[in-house]
């Protein structure tokens, strides 16, 4: 249970300093937040220290919710808050 806690908190701020670098390059903050999620994804799923078992579901359904948190809050969100913000 720890290995998963690690993995979330090492996802939560990689996401997070990816998705500011890519703020201040121009870019949305959920274009880096999702590239360092695949990224990290393959390397746990498919990496070299993985041994030729199928990845937990647990550790699935958490990447996905937290790729699916992301995009909800950073895109789908502010598209909708626009014409609200509008005056």
């Amino acid at each position: 249970m720890t290995e998963l806690l690690v993995v979330i908190l090492v996802l939560i701020v990689l996401a997070r300093v990816t998705g500011e670098v890519m703020q201040r390059l121009g870019q949305l903050a959920i274009l880096g937040e999702l590239l360092i999620g695949i990224a990290l994804w393959a390397i746990i799923a498919y990496g070299p220290f993985t041994q030729p078992v199928p990845v937990p579901l647990i550790v699935s359904a958490v990447f996905s919710s937290i790729v699916i948190m992301a995009i909800v809050t950073t895109v789908i969100v502010p598209l909708t808050m626009k014409p609200l913000l509008k005056v």
